[in-house]
Protein backbone atom coordinates (compact mmCIF):
# COMPACT_ATOMS: atom_id res chain seq x y z
CA UNK A 1 0.00 0.00 0.00
CA UNK A 2 1.46 3.48 -0.60
CA UNK A 3 1.43 5.84 1.64
CA UNK A 4 2.56 9.59 0.41
CA UNK A 5 2.83 12.21 3.01
CA UNK A 6 3.33 16.19 1.53
CA UNK A 7 4.30 18.21 4.11
CA UNK A 8 4.84 21.83 2.35
CA UNK A 9 6.48 24.91 4.26
CA UNK A 10 5.83 27.39 0.95
CA UNK A 11 2.68 27.99 -0.40
CA UNK A 12 3.82 27.98 -3.42
CA UNK A 13 4.97 24.11 -3.52
CA UNK A 14 1.22 23.48 -2.62
CA UNK A 15 -0.08 21.84 -6.15
CA UNK A 16 -3.91 22.66 -7.14
CA UNK A 17 -4.32 19.07 -8.21
CA UNK A 18 -3.24 15.46 -6.62
CA UNK A 19 -3.86 12.51 -8.74
CA UNK A 20 -3.11 9.31 -7.02
CA UNK A 21 -4.26 5.33 -7.14
CA UNK A 22 -4.29 3.18 -4.18
CA UNK A 23 -2.48 4.08 -0.97
CA UNK A 24 -3.07 6.51 2.10
CA UNK A 25 -2.52 9.94 1.21
CA UNK A 26 -2.27 13.16 3.42
CA UNK A 27 -1.59 17.05 2.78
CA UNK A 28 -0.69 18.69 6.01
CA UNK A 29 -0.61 22.65 4.96
CA UNK A 30 -0.30 23.27 8.67
CA UNK A 31 3.59 24.23 8.56
CA UNK A 32 3.09 26.52 5.35
CA UNK A 33 5.12 29.90 6.58
CA UNK A 34 2.57 31.39 4.11
CA UNK A 35 -0.89 30.46 4.17
CA UNK A 36 -2.25 33.62 3.40
CA UNK A 37 -1.14 33.10 -0.10
CA UNK A 38 -3.71 30.12 -0.43
CA UNK A 39 -6.25 32.72 -0.43
CA UNK A 40 -8.92 32.27 -3.07
CA UNK A 41 -7.54 29.30 -4.03
CA UNK A 42 -9.22 25.42 -4.92
CA UNK A 43 -6.82 22.05 -4.03
CA UNK A 44 -8.57 19.21 -5.75
CA UNK A 45 -7.15 15.45 -4.48
CA UNK A 46 -8.48 12.33 -5.94
CA UNK A 47 -7.94 8.74 -5.60
CA UNK A 48 -9.46 5.16 -6.74
CA UNK A 49 -9.02 3.48 -3.69
CA UNK A 50 -7.76 4.50 -0.04
CA UNK A 51 -7.94 7.61 2.37
CA UNK A 52 -7.54 11.10 1.61
CA UNK A 53 -6.30 13.54 4.27
CA UNK A 54 -5.96 16.94 4.80
CA UNK A 55 -5.01 18.89 7.70
CA UNK A 56 -5.30 22.74 7.31
CA UNK A 57 -4.40 25.93 9.82
CA UNK A 58 -6.77 26.43 12.52
CA UNK A 59 -6.95 30.09 11.27
CA UNK A 60 -7.99 29.78 7.91
CA UNK A 61 -11.52 29.30 6.62
CA UNK A 62 -11.96 25.93 4.69
CA UNK A 63 -14.82 24.81 2.75
CA UNK A 64 -14.76 21.29 1.83
CA UNK A 65 -16.76 18.55 -0.65
CA UNK A 66 -16.06 15.20 -0.19
CA UNK A 67 -17.06 12.60 -2.53
CA UNK A 68 -16.98 8.49 -2.47
CA UNK A 69 -18.48 7.34 -5.54
CA UNK A 70 -18.36 3.90 -4.28
CA UNK A 71 -18.92 2.63 -0.48
CA UNK A 72 -16.50 4.77 1.61
CA UNK A 73 -17.18 7.46 4.20
CA UNK A 74 -16.13 11.18 5.36
CA UNK A 75 -14.94 12.85 7.92
CA UNK A 76 -15.03 16.82 7.25
CA UNK A 77 -14.00 18.94 10.66
CA UNK A 78 -15.72 15.97 13.29
CA UNK A 79 -18.74 15.79 10.88
CA UNK A 80 -19.23 11.97 9.37
CA UNK A 81 -21.25 10.40 7.19
CA UNK A 82 -20.78 8.23 4.61
CA UNK A 83 -22.66 5.46 2.45
CA UNK A 84 -22.48 4.53 -1.34
CA UNK A 85 -22.10 7.42 -3.94
CA UNK A 86 -22.05 9.92 -1.19
CA UNK A 87 -20.86 13.36 -1.01
CA UNK A 88 -20.47 15.81 2.18
CA UNK A 89 -19.79 19.60 2.37
CA UNK A 90 -18.62 21.21 5.71
CA UNK A 91 -17.39 24.25 6.24
CA UNK A 92 -14.51 25.51 8.92
CA UNK A 93 -14.36 29.43 10.24
CA UNK A 94 -11.11 30.49 11.06
CA UNK A 95 -11.90 34.31 12.35
CA UNK A 96 -12.01 37.28 10.38
CA UNK A 97 -9.73 38.27 7.59
CA UNK A 98 -8.19 34.74 7.15
CA UNK A 99 -6.88 33.20 4.20
CA UNK A 100 -9.96 30.90 2.43
CA UNK A 101 -9.49 27.81 0.97
CA UNK A 102 -11.46 25.38 -1.18
CA UNK A 103 -10.79 21.62 -1.12
CA UNK A 104 -12.64 19.29 -3.67
CA UNK A 105 -11.42 15.72 -2.44
CA UNK A 106 -12.60 12.26 -4.45
CA UNK A 107 -12.43 8.94 -3.72
CA UNK A 108 -13.73 5.74 -5.63
CA UNK A 109 -13.60 3.72 -2.78
CA UNK A 110 -12.49 4.69 1.32
CA UNK A 111 -12.25 7.42 3.19
CA UNK A 112 -11.81 11.09 3.28
CA UNK A 113 -10.07 12.62 6.43
CA UNK A 114 -9.97 16.95 7.28
CA UNK A 115 -9.53 18.53 10.34
CA UNK A 116 -7.38 21.31 11.72
CA UNK A 117 -4.13 21.62 13.38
Amino acid sequence: LERVEIVPDSSSEVLSTYTYDVGEYELDLSMLTDPEELDGRTITMSADVGELAVIVPSDMDVTVTGTINGPGGTTLFGEESGGIEHTATQSHDGGTDVPELTLDLELDVGHIDVRTR
